[in-house]
Order: structure tokens, then C-alpha cells, then sequence
């Protein structure tokens, strides 16, 4: 099932027509900026689903077979890791009457009211389209959950090869993904506690599988 997603971009006509490399260049750059909005809100969705936003899909949060979760047991500021494996038979984002998001190729100017109700002309234009999540296979998704910061509680290549041994038999992710927080108490883990002044380098993978970095994952989750 897809839901609409309908970011609204405006600029003001007067701000715009004044920029030094005209309005084009200024509403460009806003086209981006709101484009960036709507991936990190897509982004969101894609982990926390309707505790996110309550009109979009579910997340990984909750759809993760509880069979393919290992927990560090931690309390307070807590964390996910996930690995996942993608694709059409698997997890894939997938786009309404197949198309992805879209803009109007021109931007319109439209009246509209400031937060005071003063009203004043602004380009109008929108990032619009139906989105949603396709979780096919169950053993898509395995998730290491409560990573917090108390001793044994942080990430470690040995909370991941316990999530591995809970997956089906030479299954292997496509990525595995977490936050800033977690990759860092990853680097920790790596270094040898013999010579800790020589710091290990900065992951890029856990046995191959390539790690992906996202601020989408919070530490503030409690389950």
C-alpha cells in the first residue's frame, strides 16, 4: 500500500527576483533543499513507520520478524542496528502507479499569507507522489535493538554475528545500517584494549557487507 506525500515549496516572488543569479538559481536551490526534506522524512518512515508519521507506512520498527531480533538489553538512550537485503523478492521502496516523486516543471506565483496573515506573492511549487514500503520475505530484515552506552550494551561485531546466527543458513545482507552513535562504538570495539592508543580505523563493513550510515536512526528508542 502507498500513501501521498505532498511537501509544499514556496519562495518569495520578491526575494527570488532579486537574487544576484536570478530566480531560477534561488528556486533551484530550494527545489533541493526540499527534496533533501522529503528523503530524511522518507528516510524516518522507512525505520519508525506510523510512529513517524501516522499517515505513512509501516517501518522496520515494527514489521522485523521478532524471530530475526537480538537485543543488548540496555535501558535509557537506546539503538537499532539493521541488515537488510534488498530488492523486488525482499524490501524495496516502490512508487504508485509506478512513478517516483515528482515536481511541476514550472513554478507558479501564487498569494499567500505569512504567519502574521499578511499577505504577499511567492513561488509555489510541490514535491508530490505515492510511496510506500514492500516487505515481501520476512528473513528481509534482521535487527540488533536497545544498543545503548553502558558496558556491553554498545555495538560490536559480536552483537552482529549474533543477529546473523538468528537469520536462515548462508544468509547474507546488502547492508548493514546505523547510526553515527553506533558506528563509533563500532571503531571502539575494534580497538584492541592491549593498544588502545592505536585507534582502529573507521568501519566501512562488517565481514564485507558494506555498512550505510544514517541520522534516520535515533538514540531515544525504548523497545
Amino acid at each position: 500500500e502507498c500513501f501521498i506525500l505532498d511537501q509544499q515549496l514556496r519562495m518569495d516572488q520578491a526575494v527570488a527576483d532579486a537574487a544576484e543569479d536570478g530566480p531560477a538559481a534561488v528556486l533551484a536551490d530550494e527545489a533541493q533543499g526540499g527534496m533533501l526534506g522529503v528523503a530524511r522524512t522518507i528516510a524516518k518512515q522507512i525505520y519508525y513507520g506510523t510512529t513517524n508519521d501516522a499517515k505513512g507506512f509501516q517501518g522496520l520498527f515494527t514489521l522485523t520478524d521478532t524471530t530475526h531480533v537480538t537485543s543488548a538489553a540496555d535501558t535509557g538512550a537506546n539503538s537499532s542496528v539493521y541488515a537488510v537485503r534488498f530488492g523486488n523478492k525482499d524490501l524495496t521502496l516502490v512508487g504508485g502507479n509506478n512513478n517516483g516523486l515528482t515536481m511541476a516543471p514550472d513554478w507558479r506565483v501564487q498569494s499567500i499569507n505569512d504567519a502574521s496573515s499578511n499577505p504577499y506573492d511567492a513561488y509555489i511549487n510541490a514535491i508530490k507522489g505515492w510511496i510506500g514500503l514492500q516487505f515481501v520475505n520476512p528473513h528481509s530484515v534482521g535487527r540488533i535493538k536497545l544498543l545503548g552506552t553502558n558496558t556491553s550494551k554498545t555495538m560490536s561485531d559480536a552483537f552482529a554475528y549474533d543477529l546473523l546466527a538468528l537469520m536462515p543458513a548462508n544468509w547474507t545482507p546488502d547492508l548493514w545500517i546505523m547510526n553515527r552513535r553506533s558506528l563509533t562504538q563500532l571503531r571502539k570495539a575494534r580497538t584492541s584494549t592491549s593498544s588502545p592508543h592505536l585507534t582502529a580505523p573507521l568501519p566501512t563493513d562488517i565481514d564485507g557487507v558494506p555498512i550505510m550510515v544514517t541520522d534516520a536512526i535515533t538514540n531515544t528508542e525504548s523497545a
